[in-house]
């Protein structure tokens, strides 16, 4: 997590500049995503980090955005920013990506490891009910205990 932040940091750095925190706000924050989507196209490939992403994901975004809010609501509770509001916005990501279930049969290697180091691991429970998995056979069952 604090390598997160550092690296996150840089990148707030250089947007904000020398503006004091009493004026960031809502324009800014918006400002900011759009600067932070542009930064790596704007730095010659040579100099830009091995790992970059050239466009950063929505989540990624997002949680910069959160750590830049979260920067400007310590500022305020400590009276940095004198009466202003915090600002409200919040970005949304557009693309949400979510990774699908585990089938059945992809379960049945991690079952089977669990059955061959149950005695080993000591577990006060025993498998019942197996059946052969349809995919490759495996046994396939539900811990009892």
């Amino acid at each position: 997590m604090i390598r997160q932040i550092k690296r996150v940091q840089k990148f707030w750095l250089e947007f904000a500049g020398n503006n004091p925190i009493d004026k960031i706000n809502d324009r800014e924050l918006r400002d900011f995503v759009d600067w932070r989507v542009a930064y790596y196209g704007k730095i010659p490939e040579a100099k830009r980090p091995k790992n970059y992403k050239l466009h950063p994901t929505d989540k990624t975004l997002q949680w910069e955005v959160t750590l830049g809010k979260s920067v400007i609501k310590w500022a305020t509770e400590k009276g940095y920013r004198g009466k202003m509001p915090l600002p409200s916005f919040s970005f949304v990501p557009k693309k949400k990506r979510v990774r699908p279930a585990f089938e059945i049969w992809e379960y049945s290697p991690v079952i089977a490891m669990v059955i061959e180091l149950a005695p080993v691991w000591r577990l006060p429970w025993t498998f019942v009910g197996f059946s052969g998995c349809p995919k490759n056979g495996a046994p396939v069952g539900l811990p009892v205990g």
